[in-house]
């Protein structure tokens, strides 16, 4: 097995009180199925939180609204049975 990449593995958003969004890519050896999942409710993949398949394309998406003015930290963790690691992406808000 090998390992799941994500790059980038860290984010940074200046965001007011509109939702922002980068991409990231996730990689592995081969193809092999993965899940995402969110630390907090503010921080979402677009195409939901669940399955892939590498190689794949991430659009993360940060929402502000509701949270009151500061600064938010969250992670995005992307796990598979078949890799050797589990991928983190550090998200600042």
């Amino acid at each position: 097995t090998t390992p799941l990449t994500a790059a980038p593995a860290n984010l940074d958003f200046l965001v007011s009180t509109q939702p922002a969004s980068a991409t990231v890519e996730v990689t592995a050896g081969s193809a092999i199925p993965f899940e995402v999942q969110s630390s907090q409710p503010w921080l979402t993949v677009v195409s939901g939180l669940g399955g892939y398949v590498t190689p794949a394309t991430l659009q993360v998406l940060v929402d502000p609204r509701g949270l009151s003015r500061g600064s938010y930290d969250g992670v995005l963790t992307l796990s598979s049975p078949l890799a050797t690691q589990t991928a983190k992406i550090n998200v600042h808000m």
